[in-house]
């Protein structure tokens, strides 16, 4: 199944969505269960699937958005640190890992899920604007900073930043329609 495919005709419903891409394979799906750290979490909710460059999670109804994009964030990071997933995979990524977050309207079915929402959270990872920020970031990281950029929509970076969210360190990108951080909050 392809990532932002139609999966079936039925209704679907709004869901926070993630899209890592540029890690090791497998990390989201590792560091999302209960040995990696996400258990405890409440990660096994999450539905999660192979994209063309990475991995997807989609979270059920009705989640607190905040906590799982805070949590999803955390245990990437650690996941991509030293002694990390990345690290026992022996995988070094050419550049910078970028997780980003949308809500939209997704279905999910036996086979996967699918739908506008998650389409539009895969475009946030390619999107120019989104890459060029990527590869200036990349150049300027800062040592012991884990190589994790994260992009957040901006419908969902203002609700974010409602509930509580530190914005000091994140960067709007206008022309994607998004804000990027590549810090640690």
């Amino acid at each position: 199944m392809q990532v932002g495919e139609l999966v079936e005709p039925s209704r679907g419903s709004r869901r926070l969505c993630a899209v890592l891409a540029g890690g090791p394979l497998g990390l989201l799906t590792e560091v999302c269960r209960p040995s990696g750290g996400g258990g405890s979490l409440g990660f096994g909710r999450l539905y999660i699937g192979p994209t063309p460059d990475g991995e997807a999670a989609v979270a059920p109804v009705g989640v607190d958005e905040v906590r799982i994009v805070h949590d999803l964030v955390a245990v990437v990071r650690r996941g991509l640190g030293a002694g990390g997933f990345g690290a026992r995979a022996g995988e070094r990524p050419e550049g910078p890992a970028l997780l980003a977050f949308n809500v939209g309207i997704v279905r999910v079915t036996g086979d996967g899920f699918g739908g506008a929402g998650l389409a539009r959270t895969w475009a946030l990872v390619g999107h120019p604007a989104v890459r060029r920020r990527l590869d200036r970031l990349a150049a300027d990281r800062p040592a012991g900073v884990a190589p994790l950029a994260v992009v957040v929509a901006t419908p969902l970076y203002a609700d974010l930043c409602d509930e509580g969210l530190d914005g000091r360190d994140w960067r709007e990108i206008r022309a994607a329609g998004a804000w990027m951080n590549w810090g640690t909050r």
